[in-house]
């Protein structure tokens, strides 16, 4: 008996038929079965990168805190000492003294 038909496989038997499709069938499920294991790969992959991202803006996040209170502690003291000046007399505002240059260095000699 002879299979006739547009597969390339006239003249064949069916039992050979059947054989390839199975061979067929095996190479789809082993290519099914690395496709799912790269497509778990890069998934754990992009998660490691969104933990990766997440920590890094939770520090810039906690940095920028930090910035913003240094920033407001850094403008009350500039705010002091201005009004310091400014509550000095007129001919001595000029007058800085070794005090001064604390001040301006943020009290650091």
């Amino acid at each position: 008996m002879s299979f006739i038909g547009a597969s390339g496989f006239e003249g064949k038997e069916p039992g050979g038929l059947i054989g390839y499709a199975c061979y067929l069938g095996g190479y789809a499920g082993a290519q099914a079965a690395c496709e799912a294991d790269a497509l778990r790969q890069e998934l754990a992959a992009v998660k490691r990168d969104l933990a990766a991202v997440t920590e890094a803006a939770s520090d810039a996040s906690r940095r920028a805190a930090i910035l913003d209170e240094t920033l407001e502690a850094n403008q009350h003291r500039i705010d002091a000492y201005e009004a310091e000046l400014a509550a000095r007399p007129a001919d001595s505002r000029c007058a800085l003294s070794a005090a001064d240059l604390r001040g301006v260095l943020g009290g650091k000699p």
